[in-house]
């Protein structure tokens, strides 16, 4: 289950799928004002899609095997760590239809976390694909290569903007409530601070 916060809105997303094999399972998806649902049995995929009160239905043999596109954080993981190595990963989601991802891999590179410390991970380019970022933008996945856990992605939604997603980890949830707290005591200091000429709150 996943929601992002686009700048068209919130893109949601629930997907079930088999473990270890990755084989969907079903998908519901809302992205701008439609929604997508997709049930997968017997070599077909069949489903609707469409904006409010008004989704169509639809019905797909599939020719080759897919994976769901909220599957590609666990696929990154799982391929060799060559650099050099490209694999082609098809998707299919309800509200995007056929996808290819191309996952190519960089090397290892040096990676600062939200939280100013440095680790090495394998840096793994992602190009197309299904997903609610994968779409617009290219995506560089770190993956560390002892653990194969996720460390991080990255994508750049301007030439000078770089967009760090962490997975939520105890340690990055207690991070983000700590930064919550000092936001809100600043924010409760500042609403009782009298910015009136010549009141002794009013700092030069």
């Amino acid at each position: 289950v996943s929601d992002v916060q686009l700048a068209g809105g919130t893109t949601r997303d629930s997907t079930r799928f088999t473990w270890p094999t990755l084989a969907p399972l079903s998908n519901v998806g809302e992205s701008r004002g439609y929604t997508g649902r997709a049930v997968y049995a017997d070599g077909q995929v069949s489903g609707t899609y469409g904006a409010s009160m008004g989704e169509l239905p639809f019905e797909f043999d599939l020719r080759r095997p897919v994976f769901p596109s909220a599957a590609l954080p666990l696929i990154v993981r799982g391929i060799p760590l060559t650099p050099g190595y490209e694999a082609v990963v098809p998707t299919f989601a309800a509200t995007e239809r056929f996808k290819e991802a191309t996952l190519s891999v960089v090397g290892p590179e040096m990676v600062t976390l939200p939280d100013g410390s440095e680790v090495e991970a394998v840096a793994i380019d992602q190009t197309g694909g299904g997903g609610a970022l994968a779409g617009p933008f290219s995506l560089r996945h770190y993956v560390d290569a002892d653990t194969r856990q996720l460390v991080m992605t990255t994508f750049q939604p301007q030439p000078t903007m770089t967009i760090q997603i962490v997975p939520m980890t105890a340690e990055v949830d207690a991070m983000m409530a700590a930064e919550a707290e000092q936001e809100a005591m600043a924010a409760e200091a500042a609403a009782g601070t009298n910015l009136s000429p010549g009141h002794p709150d009013l700092v030069a």
